[in-house]
């Protein structure tokens, strides 16, 4: 090949080299600039197009949520449900902290209710932590009227200085209850009473080890090494995935290819319970804690669908599972630690719940005042007593 061949062969290439660089460069600042237009408009409309945060799409009104206007309604759920998990070692993931109007989440890793903002505890009040899952939490009441916050107010009426505090946190069942009642015994100060709420979410988690496990699994690499996406960052994703969910196959509820009625897994779910309720036993005696196990109320046993605005199609694993626990209640193999609770609702005509699952700020209380019951007539916070310092302390019960 002569010099002058050569020269027109290397022109070449540096000219598609050229065309190549400025298709990369145009398509990469394409993305960008469209990433950054979804930003601008996504803000925009969490700010202003509040509807989608009310529950199922309807506005219910008086009938969940008494009291407050429309407007109240909707940040009230937008603050519920607009919120991010972050990664917690050992349990797997907490509710991130925030500050909100009506959603209030502390450093420390629980719900405030108000009047808990304290932390650690302190050593020479009584102090009770309330663990399980978003139901516990409050996914739609306000902070002020969960079952643990109605749960302090009721106690320190009737009892003197308690503080309670919510460690709910959505998706949690037995076993990341009991891992982190062990992580706040390590590195906080143990509580007088632990409570334990808790029915439905053992049974969501009869197939799964937790919540998210197929993403934690992902995003560890065969060596051990952590790798994480920063695809699902982008604005851009958020638009494939609202695409997905608008126009792409959804899964239908009930989902036919699951067997709820499948008596296998739900001796295992109920096993499981039970041996995670005996583990906590044992570490609350090591450390002086008085354990209480609550059996939650749940929208498929004995409550009338008619009266649930958003569940008449309700079908799941605690329709079958919760006869089978019902049964071992009945004869007596729960303990006197044990409270069920699951069938409080038989007998009301009225809307309980504010979603498919989640409690009204109504049934959170009536949950509560019969939490308290339990409580003190069983004398577990024991007697309240001045001491020469002029506080108020309870001396433990029996």
């Amino acid at each position: 090949m002569d010099r002058n061949g050569f020269k027109r062969r290397m022109d070449s290439v540096v000219s598609r080299y050229k065309n190549l660089c400025v298709v990369v460069s145009s398509t990469v600042l394409i993305f960008i600039f469209i990433n950054i237009v979804l930003s601008v408009l996504f803000s925009i409309k969490d700010e202003y197009c509040l509807a989608e945060y009310l529950p199922q799409g309807s506005d219910p009104g008086g009938a969940v949520y008494p009291g407050l206007s429309r407007q109240d309604r909707v940040e009230l759920n937008r603050e519920t449900w607009d919120r991010h998990l972050e990664f917690e070692p050992f349990t797997g993931f907490r509710e991130r902290p925030r500050i909100g109007k009506w959603v209030n989440v502390h450093e420390g890793g629980f719900r405030d209710g108000g009047s808990e903002s304290a932390w650690p505890p302190d050593a020479r009040l009584t102090s009770i932590f309330v663990f399980g899952g978003s139901t516990t939490f409050g996914y739609g009441p306000p902070d002020d009227q969960t079952i643990p916050a109605q749960l302090g107010r009721i106690l320190r009426d009737r009892s003197g200085v308690v503080k309670v505090y919510n460690f709910g946190r959505g998706y949690f069942f037995s076993t990341q209850e009991r891992i982190l009642l062990e992580q706040l015994i390590v590195n906080s100060t143990p509580p007088k009473i632990a409570i334990f709420i808790d029915g439905m979410n053992d049974f969501y988690n009869a197939k799964r080890t937790i919540m998210f496990q197929d993403a934690f699994a992902r995003s560890v690499d065969l060596d051990g090494s952590a790798e994480r996406s920063w695809l699902p960052d982008l604005p851009i994703h958020r638009l494939a995935a609202a695409a997905r969910r608008r126009w792409g196959t959804q899964r239908p509820y009930p989902d036919p290819s699951i067997n709820y009625d499948d008596p296998p897994a739900i001796a295992g779910v109920i096993e499981r319970y039970r041996q995670n309720k005996r583990m906590i036993e044992v570490i609350a005696r090591a450390y002086g804690i008085t354990p209480v196990f609550v059996w939650q109320p749940a929208p498929t046993y004995k409550y009338d669908l008619k009266y649930h605005i958003f569940g008449h199609d309700l079908v799941d694993y605690p329709k079958y599972g919760y006869p089978a626990m019902a049964r071992l209640v009945a004869e007596g193999a729960m303990g006197d630690d044990f409270l069920w609770l699951a069938d409080i609702q038989e007998d009301s005509k009225e809307p309980l719940y504010v979603d498919r699952w989640h409690y009204t700020a109504r049934f959170s209380g009536e949950i509560a005042r019969h939490l308290a019951d339990f409580l003190l007539e069983r004398k577990l916070l024991g007697v309240a007593v001045r001491t020469g310092d002029g506080d108020v302390r309870l001396q433990s019960g029996g």
